[in-house]
């Protein structure tokens, strides 16, 4: 059975995708990356799963753009993904 958080499945995946789509999936968040998607976000949406509001990301980006960076990094780096980034 075809289990997509089992990196096993990688080179199921390359014969089936593109492999540049693959090289885009597997590298390393960046600053920049976060910082557009905190831009992105909308002051008045409601809370996520997390329980975070947009307004203290948004507020907080300074200071927490680096730490999410890490996160998301050492997240995606040890699979599998950890269930509240599947929700979300």
């Amino acid at each position: 059975e075809y289990d997509p958080f089992n990196t096993n499945n990688i080179d199921r995946l390359k014969n089936g995708h593109k492999l540049e789509w693959i090289d885009i999936l597997y590298r390393a968040v960046d600053e920049q990356e976060v910082q557009r998607a905190l831009r992105a976000l909308k002051r008045q949406n409601a809370m996520g799963p997390d329980n975070v509001h947009n307004v203290m990301l948004l507020e907080g980006k300074e200071d927490l753009v680096p730490a999410l960076v890490k996160l998301f990094n050492c997240s995606f780096g040890n699979s599998p993904l950890p269930m509240p980034f599947r929700e979300c």
